[in-house]
C-alpha cells in the first residue's frame, strides 16, 4: 500500500503518465477510489490542519487569497469546456485557485473561458 500512496504523491509532483508508474491499473484504481469516496480530500485537510496548528495559526483559515487565468487550449477541445473571456478578451479555459495566505496548496477548480468569474456575476 506504501508504494500506491508514493506512485500517487509522485504522479502528482512529477506529472507522468498513469502508465508508467508500476502497476498502473492498481495506482490509477486506488486514486480513483479515493478521489470518489473523498479520503484524498480528507487528508489533504487533515494534514493542512496540522500545519496550521504547528505554526501557532487557528485550524481553519480566516482569510483566503484567489487567483485565475485564462488558458488558451486546442482548436479541437470540446466546445462545453471552453468559451470566450470577456475580462482578458481570449478564448479557452479558466483556471483558478483559492488560497490560504500561508498554507500551501489551495484549491484549484478549472471552467469554461465563458462562465462567470464572480459569484455575483451568475
Amino acid at each position: 500500500m506504501r508504494e500506491i500512496v508514493n506512485a500517487i504523491l509522485y504522479q502528482a509532483h512529477a506529472g507522468v503518465q498513469w502508465h508508467y508508474l508500476p502497476p498502473h491499473s492498481a495506482v490509477y484504481y486506488y486514486f480513483t477510489l479515493w478521489r470518489d469516496d473523498g479520503t484524498n480530500q480528507t487528508i489533504h485537510d487533515l494534514l493542512r490542519r496540522q500545519v496550521r496548528e504547528s505554526r501557532g495559526r487557528k485550524e481553519d483559515p480566516s482569510a483566503v487569497v484567489l487567483d485565475r487565468q485564462t488558458l488558451r487550449i486546442s482548436p479541437n477541445a470540446s466546445a462545453d469546456t471552453t468559451g470566450p473571456d470577456e475580462t482578458k478578451r481570449s478564448p479557452g479555459r479558466k483556471r483558478g485557485i483559492a488560497t490560504d495566505a500561508f498554507c500551501p496548496g489551495g484549491s484549484l477548480w478549472n471552467r469554461s473561458g465563458g462562465s462567470p468569474s464572480r459569484p455575483s456575476a451568475r
